[in-house]
């Protein structure tokens, strides 16, 4: 068999009478890790984490991580990088994030502090698509109306001349 027809074997499915090890419980100690580092964080961001942390009492990790997930949030598609120097092949920002801890932990206490920007951007930008949707709105029944006025002025000028050109006011 040849290494491309290795992959069309199927792997046999588990049958009905294959047997699972007994579940363990999870271990109640954790795994030593190194504290976190705040010179992480860009120097502008370190006041703004440990004010959070002061005031919702919660590690500096939680923080972090919600600060740097949101604020690649809103750069989204506006930075990328082109890793190869000979083709247009480009990668836009990507940031994925994820609160591990125990219950009790302030893990989403911490997170809402962090995304207190975001949330405000977001609620700025809602209030500007609903005033955009309104102008746009107006600006189609308003040219809806000088449509259908047009039409009248035309159906006046052909009921007195069917001859008349009515071309010009429909065409708008």
């Amino acid at each position: 068999m040849s290494k491309a027809q290795a992959h069309l074997v199927k792997t046999p499915a588990a049958s009905p009478t294959d047997t699972w090890p007994e579940p363990q419980p999870l271990p109640e100690e954790l795994s030593p890790v190194k504290p976190f580092d705040k010179a992480l964080l860009p120097a502008t961001l370190q006041p703004w984490v440990a004010d959070i942390c002061e005031r919702v009492q919660c590690p500096p990790d939680y923080v972090a991580v919600s600060v740097v997930a949101s604020l690649a949030a809103v750069v989204g598609r506006k930075v990328a990088i082109r890793p190869q120097a000979r083709t247009d092949w480009t990668v836009t920002v990507n940031q994925w994030a994820l609160l591990i801890g125990r219950p009790g932990l302030l893990k989403s206490p911490a997170m809402e502090q962090a995304l207190v920007m975001i949330k405000r951007l977001v609620a700025r930008a809602l209030e500007e698509n609903e005033r955009a949707a309104f102008d746009f709105q107006a600006q189609a029944l308003a040219e809806k109306l000088r449509a259908e006025a047009r039409e009248k002025q035309a159906r006046k000028l052909l009921a007195d001349n069917p001859q008349a050109d009515v071309a010009r006011l429909l065409s708008h």
